[in-house]
């Protein structure tokens, strides 16, 4: 068994994980069996995407009860830390002893009044419960909110990205000259999407590269592919520290990527990755926040950028479409208006809907169909047609009629 300790950088990537547990609880379902179950169904349906599956079919009808134990502990520590759920000790791991395990699965868990307060407005379906689950995870995780105070004063927050260099080049490849280049090339980046926030010198970024390389930091030239591919992920991992470090926020990047993931969620940011001309992460504002005296939230609305994302779908697809045929994929394709427009994924997918449907009346004419090769990229949810039905690319005709 363990307590609970004092908020540091949360580790919850994704809020369902902490809405439907602490759903469960609030109805009744509370003990640790109960919610160990809620976990892995609430895994399930992720996995799956909209999918929810009904029961737990596999393992001849049977849960598996020792999957992810150790991540159920975690969320309730996490509803803890939250103030959503009354402190209790925690079974950290299956006991060892088969006549144990009914004890451990019976430790039953109780809302707070905050809690309380909370599950009942996402029962509801409350426009609010965002709004009061951000406001009680910037008060009990500081990193949070510095990381939305930060995105807010940048509007924008551009991580570079550099790609394994072409295979032809690895007769030359040494590491030392691999960084001196690639520094060179971050500083780039960042100057040509006028980073002011995050300006850097060459031999900053090479300084701290060299250093964040530690052993890594070998001058050979007998890498093979598979090193330096690992380089190259390092030195991405490096760039992202470094200029976290710059922002004065003190995280590491599995941190950057749960804080990244929450505020997706609260529909206060968005991410993506690979967009035109900005090779890497980018992280930007979808909204106004402010935690000055209360926390207050101004989402943009569909209504806001309606008219500009319908004028703009066709004009991206034309940049975006495969050459040669008349599809392209429907992700680089709302990840760019998305950023351009400074919306969450939901509104562009909203409007896709409302055009195929033809609920607003646009001039032009839209496919979608799905793709067996065409899949989202990591982290990002699927275009969903009906209840189930995905759809990733897309085709526009009749421009103008």
């Amino acid at each position: 068994m363990s307590t609970i300790k004092e908020a540091g950088i949360p580790t919850v990537h994704d809020i369902s994980y902490l809405n439907e547990p602490l759903l469960a609880i609030w109805k009744g379902n509370n003990s640790f069996k109960e919610l160990h179950e809620t976990v892995l169904r609430t895994k399930r349906r992720i996995r799956n995407q909209e999918r929810v599956s009904p029961s737990f079919d596999e393992n001849n009808g049977f849960p598996d009860y020792f999957q992810m134990w150790a991540q159920t502990a975690k969320i309730l520590r996490e509803l803890m830390v939250l103030q959503l759920v009354e402190h209790h000790d925690i079974p950290n791991q299956p006991p060892s002893d088969p006549n144990k395990l009914g004890e451990a699965f019976s430790v039953s868990f109780q809302p707070t009044t905050l809690g309380n307060d909370l599950a009942a407005r996402i029962d509801a379906r409350s426009a609010d419960s965002d709004d009061i689950l951000l406001d009680i995870m910037r008060k009990r995780h500081p990193a949070f909110a510095r990381f939305v105070n930060v995105l807010q004063a940048s509007d924008v927050i551009y991580f570079p990205e550099i790609g394994v260099p072409q295979k032809e080049s690895e007769a030359q490849f040494t590491v030392s000259g691999f960084v001196e280049s690639v520094s060179q090339t971050i500083v780039e980046m960042l100057d040509a999407n006028e980073c002011e926030r995050t300006k850097l010198t060459t031999q900053e970024v090479s300084s701290h590269l060299t250093t964040y390389l530690g052993d890594d930091y070998v001058d050979s030239k007998n890498l093979d592919r598979k090193q330096v591919a690992a380089l190259v992920k390092k030195i991405n991992q490096g760039t992202k520290v470094l200029l976290l470090t710059k922002l004065a926020l003190d995280l590491g990047v599995p941190s950057l990527e749960v804080l990244t993931n929450w505020s997706r969620q609260l529909r206060i940011a968005n991410f993506a990755r690979g967009l035109l001309q900005k090779p890497g992460l980018t992280v930007y504002s979808t909204s106004t926040v402010n935690f000055d005296n209360h926390t207050f939230v101004r989402r943009r609305t569909k209504e806001m950028v309606k008219d500009l994302v319908v004028e703009d779908i066709p004009v991206y697809f034309q940049k975006l479409k495969t050459p040669g045929s008349p599809w392209a994929s429907i992700y680089p394709l709302r990840a760019d208006l998305c950023f351009k427009s400074r919306i969450n994924d939901e509104i562009f997918d909203e409007i896709i809907r409302d055009i195929f449907f033809q609920r607003i009346s646009v001039p032009y004419k839209i496919s979608l169909e799905s793709d067996l090769w065409t899949t989202p990229p990591p982290s990002v949810r699927p275009l969903l047609l009906y209840e189930r039905q995905r759809r990733n690319i897309i085709s526009i005709y009749d421009v103008g009629r």
